[in-house]
């Protein structure tokens, strides 16, 4: 199932009140929803309104297929901290 989806039937939200709690289109949500990849930026604002790390939605990220090649703990932790509004300066990003 889609982490998107699960995260919010955990939360029990439909698609017009997580769009309303996060700013982020209904249909934008949908398309994610099933299977369209989406900016990182659009994933941290759901991950914020559901309540959970961005690294939960990692792998809908358009920049995902790169981000697989990381180490896992890695990513996980560069998704929490930009999702807290980290700043990348301290990050080196590597293809």
């Amino acid at each position: 199932m889609n982490p998107l989806r699960a995260a919010r039937g955990v939360a029990e939200l439909n698609l017009e009140q997580l769009a309303e709690k996060s700013g982020i289109n209904r249909d934008t949500i949908s398309r994610i929803e099933n299977g369209r990849k989406a900016r990182v930026t659009t994933l941290a604002k759901l991950a914020k309104a559901l309540g959970i790390p961005l690294s939960a939605l990692a792998e809908l990220d358009e920049g995902a297929d790169k981000a697989k090649k990381a180490k896992p703990a890695t990513l996980e932790v560069f998704l929490d901290e930009l999702a807290l509004g980290g700043s990348l300066e301290n990050w080196q990003i590597t293809n």
